[in-house]
């Protein structure tokens, strides 16, 4: 059966399509194909590393991904179709096509530019990446897709050319990320405060900064026994049997547990260095749960001052105990809830501006 001619082809490169990943990579791919294939001029054509391919390192992924994606015969109409690349680890790999169409790329973040929390072997190739994209977008039909004012600030201060990258913040499942009204009486109505992070221990001098977390509630139990602090991610052994005070640990949630985890919590508490989203946030207010976060320029454009915290135990500490509040987490636990369930942050919207761009380009 042939094509319609007149509809747009999207060659949709990622690393995988799962709403079950906790890690806003996978998340975000899976909201944005499902949507995007949604619209009548558009068919979308995924391709993915499959999950049988497990290859220990990242140059021997890069490698067979080259290899796969050089095997795809079909000939895409060149005047009608786009290439979408998600992950910034597959962009070389895809090389072949992106200099054939024209084609978005998404940055997430530029963590590994300048945050030495990945494998050697990837910061380096993550640099070189965008030194030789500095190169290329002057002189292909190339556009970058970020999901905050703060990564496209951070591309420009490194060279990009700021008409070429443009915003498109990530979304929130309202349809999973909701309020349990058991659950939100019940949190209303008891006399302790629960406080939690999602994520795991990736070390102290990690970008995460669940040390700083950590530390500000031990601070607090010296004078507040009806606090607890609930972590779910993955933690070392070592750390579960050093911190056992009042500490209660989830291990690795399931997508569909997670709701329950941020309806349950009090406060919801991210300690991060650096963000390019932070999709976390937006799942937690989703969730009529207040959130308390690291005062840095990401989180500076979603969360009013009031919220933010210094990257210290004391400062974390502090607001901490300020929110120790049934009232005053109700009052701003609202006010967050009602300005972010009007859509802005909604997978629709997150689409829409994508179809608005791919459209131009074509």
């Amino acid at each position: 059966m042939s094509l319609r001619l007149d509809k747009i082809e999207v060659l949709f490169i990622c690393r995988s399509l799962d709403p079950n990943r906790v890690a806003g990579v996978y998340k975000s791919a899976w909201y944005i194909y499902n949507t995007l294939k949604k619209y009548d001029d558009i068919r979308v054509f995924p391709f993915f590393i499959p999950n049988s391919i497990n290859i220990s390192g990242f140059i021997g992924e890069t490698i067979v991904f080259f290899r796969l994606l050089s095997k795809i015969k079909r000939k895409f109409n060149k005047g009608r179709t786009i290439v979408y690349v998600h992950n910034p680890d597959d962009i070389l790999p895809s090389l072949g096509y992106i200099l054939r169409y024209p084609t978005i790329l998404v940055l997430h973040d530029i963590i590994p530019l300048f945050k030495k929390d990945r494998r050697f072997l990837y910061n380096l190739y993550f640099k070189f990446l965008h030194i030789f994209l500095r190169t290329l977008i002057k002189h292909r039909k190339i556009v970058i897709m970020v999901p905050s004012n703060t990564t496209k600030r951070d591309l420009t201060l490194y060279h990009f050319i700021k008409s070429r990258v443009f915003v498109n913040y990530w979304g929130v499942d309202t349809s999973r990320y909701k309020p349990i009204p058991h659950l939100q009486k019940e949190k209303y109505s008891r006399n302790r405060y629960i406080i939690g992070f999602l994520g795991g221990w990736l070390g102290k001098n990690k970008r995460k900064r669940v040390d700083i977390l950590l530390d500000a509630f031990i601070k607090i139990r010296q004078n507040y026994d009806n606090v607890e602090l609930w972590l779910a991610g993955k933690y070392p052994k070592w750390f579960l049997e050093k911190n056992k005070l009042s500490i209660r640990y989830f291990g690795i949630l399931d997508e569909d547990e997670i709701p329950e985890f941020y309806n349950k919590l009090d406060i919801f508490v991210y300690p991060s260095e650096y963000e390019g989203f932070g999709m976390q946030i937006l799942e937690a207010i989703a969730c009529k749960t207040l959130v308390l976060a690291s005062d840095i320029p990401t989180f500076r454009e979603f969360l009013p001052k009031q919220l933010l915290f210094k990257l210290n135990s004391n400062s974390l500490a502090e607001k901490l105990i300020e929110f120790l509040d049934k009232n005053k987490i109700r009052k701003w636990t609202d006010r967050l809830y009602h300005k972010y369930s009007k859509g802005k942050f909604s997978w629709e919207n997150t689409v829409y501006r994508l179809y608005k761009i791919i459209k131009k380009i074509v």
